[in-house]
């Protein structure tokens, strides 16, 4: 096995301008989004990024509580899933599903 050198000296960043990219948008497209729900795929992670269990759902919307700031509270068809200490990723369910 070789030795392979994961320094990085100089961080390349590009951007097309969208609107999305910007965090205070982000945040009122995805309360708006969050009203309504979407229908996703979430994949919760470890910490390492190993897949520990997958949720589907047509009313898919997450946040976190003011009175919990650690935790992630996902709602799934009205089912509430809090995360502490792993990561998750929403999908969009027509990119899994034919």
């Amino acid at each position: 096995m070789s030795n392979v050198n994961f320094k990085l000296e100089e961080i390349n960043s590009s951007s097309e301008g969208s609107w999305d990219e910007y965090t205070i948008f982000s945040g009122v497209v995805n309360k708006y989004k969050n009203e309504f729900g979407k229908s996703e795929v979430i994949i919760i992670k470890s910490q390492i990024g190993t897949p520990i269990y997958a949720f589907e759902g047509n009313d898919v919307y997450w946040e976190i509580p003011d009175n919990l700031p650690k935790f992630t509270k996902l709602t799934v068809d009205g089912k509430q899933l809090y995360i502490h200490r792993a990561n998750f990723q929403i999908v969009d369910r027509a990119l899994i599903y034919e």
